[in-house]
């Protein structure tokens, strides 16, 4: 019980102290793990007009973990940067290079 209580209070710390000012735009990446699941909902709590950015295509567990904790922590302000899928990459790589 004291370790998980001292965990918690200094990652939150660690958290509130890297948030900028409240006239500072706000972004976060949610990759679906716990650590920015983490940072999430402890930024959430501080900061309602915090953006938050994926990047994934709609198909991925990842993403189904971020649509969860998207749900679960009310985020209003989300994007998600659609990638290819992992077969279209070589294609797109000819084309650009």
């Amino acid at each position: 019980q004291n370790v998980h209580h001292h965990l918690r209070e200094t990652f939150t710390k660690a958290v509130i102290k890297r948030l900028p000012p409240t006239n500072t735009p706000l972004a976060v990446f949610l990759s679906g793990g716990l650590d920015s699941s983490l940072v999430a909902a402890i930024a959430t709590q501080y900061r309602q007009d915090c953006i938050y950015f994926t990047l994934g295509h709609k198909a991925s567990p990842d993403r189904e973990k971020v649509d969860q904790l998207i749900k679960e922590l009310n985020l209003r302000h989300w994007h998600c940067i659609d990638l290819p899928a992992p077969e279209q990459l070589p294609q797109d790589r000819k084309s650009v290079v």
